[in-house]
């Protein structure tokens, strides 16, 4: 069993040097700048303003839509329960 060969460098090494990495060219993320407007009490104007891209603004209604009907769905589920242990009361006495 002998020792394995010692391997040749070729090309470039696929790990970056600190320094590398603190000589980036790119630019840093920053928020766009939002105009204040006086609102005219219109809300869906301060909503169109409002910083987020069209698809965040897609999901949270899709979020808001489904809170709307789970909360639809629980108090239809507690109306009903309410009208089956009355009318189960009313045939039990």
């Amino acid at each position: 069993m002998g020792m394995p060969s010692k391997g040749e460098l070729s090309g470039l090494s696929s790990f970056l040097s600190d320094a590398e990495i603190m000589e980036t060219q790119s630019t840093p993320l920053t928020l766009p700048k939002v105009v204040q407007q006086q609102s005219n009490g219109d809300g869906s104007q301060a909503e169109a303003e409002s910083v987020g891209s069209p698809q965040f603004r897609a999901l949270q209604r899709q979020l808001e839509k489904g809170k709307r009907r789970n909360l639809v769905l629980s108090v239809a589920l507690v109306v009903s329960l309410l009208v089956v242990t009355g009318l189960l009361f009313s045939l039990l006495n």
